[in-house]
């Protein structure tokens, strides 16, 4: 085996191992998309069924929308991570030519974040 195969090997070796840290990140991405479905539905149930105390309504969605921001925040965080182990693998990922100009996975879980943020808004100023 020369050098240059070890070297290549190696190299093999390490952007498969980018592969899986990205891998890692993207399942907590959709980990924490999951985790802020549940937490607005709990959100949307409790403010329902306090409808006899504004203030607590109140309460319930400021919390859930500062929850569901924190929670954005970690996942943007988990984009730069992935964006960055895609960067070192290089051409280990498939690219997916047909679908330009189709919203990616990470911009869908964005949307649908806002969305239930937006949500949480209108009901904050229609209590």
């Amino acid at each position: 085996m020369t050098q240059q195969e070890s070297n290549d090997e190696i190299s093999a070796a390490v952007k498969i191992e980018y592969v899986k840290i990205w891998m890692q990140q993207s399942q907590l991405f959709w980990s924490r998309l999951q985790t802020i479905s549940a937490l607005q539905t709990g959100i949307l149930v409790g403010w329902y069924k306090l409808a006899n105390d504004p203030c607590l309504r109140i309460g319930i969605l400021l919390m859930g929308i500062i929850l569901s921001a924190l929670i954005l925040f970690i996942m943007r965080r988990d984009t730069k991570y992935m964006k960055k182990m895609e960067e070192l693998a290089k051409n280990e990922f498939p690219t997916a030519n047909d679908c330009k100009d189709a919203p990616t996975g990470r911009q869908c879980g964005y949307a649908i974040v806002a969305v239930l943020i937006l949500a949480d808004l209108i009901l904050l100023k229609y209590n």
